[in-house]
């Protein structure tokens, strides 16, 4: 006797768009995966769902702006030391950290090697600003606060101040280039 036989596996989803082969259609499978990501944010950092769906929402410096403990310049900012600092790293061979956006001076068309020097150097001015601060304030805490929320993407909300003040710094430092460039 022939009885019919189950079909094995897990259900079929019912209602998503498949391709001619039954596979899922890409665009529902990405759908899928930023519903979780924006229930994720929502869920965990008490946000709605339209202020779950922004782009900064996903780092912690953005959290911080959205939540107006930091101003927008500060974002700016702190946006511009990743860059250098992925440019420096880029520049000297070390393996990515995830953050690579491109900075303006990277793609000038010269060589590689004026790229390294140029990366180097902007990245040394900006710790020397950061030392010379960390020794007038008497505190390493700026510092630490820029490894760990702006680098390493971590909440630590008791180091905003010492955050805010860093990136007041920086931001003197980076519009007095501008300055000399003009």
């Amino acid at each position: 006797m022939a009885s019919k036989r189950k079909k094995g596996g897990r259900p079929r989803k019912q209602g998503v768009k498949r391709y001619p082969c039954g596979q899922i259609h890409h665009d529902e499978i990405e759908r899928a995966a930023v519903h979780t990501v924006i229930e994720t944010r929502m869920r965990m950092y008490g946000m709605t769902e339209k202020q779950a769906r922004d782009p900064m929402a996903g780092t912690a410096i953005g959290r911080l702006c959205m939540g107006k403990e930091i101003s927008i310049d500060q974002y700016d900012v702190a946006a511009k030391y990743l860059a250098i600092r992925s440019a420096y790293l880029r520049g000297i061979g070390a393996p990515s950290d995830g953050h690579d956006p491109r900075p303006e001076y990277a793609g000038s068309g010269g060589s590689h090697e004026d790229f390294v020097r140029l990366a180097k150097s902007n990245y040394e001015a900006a710790h020397e600003v950061i030392k010379s601060h960390m020794f007038a304030e008497r505190s390493p805490n700026g510092t630490v606060a820029l490894d760990m929320i702006v680098v390493r993407d971590v909440d630590a909300p008791h180091l905003v101040g010492d955050l805010r003040t860093l990136l007041n710094v920086l931001s003197r430092h980076f519009s007095m280039g501008k300055r000399k460039a003009a």
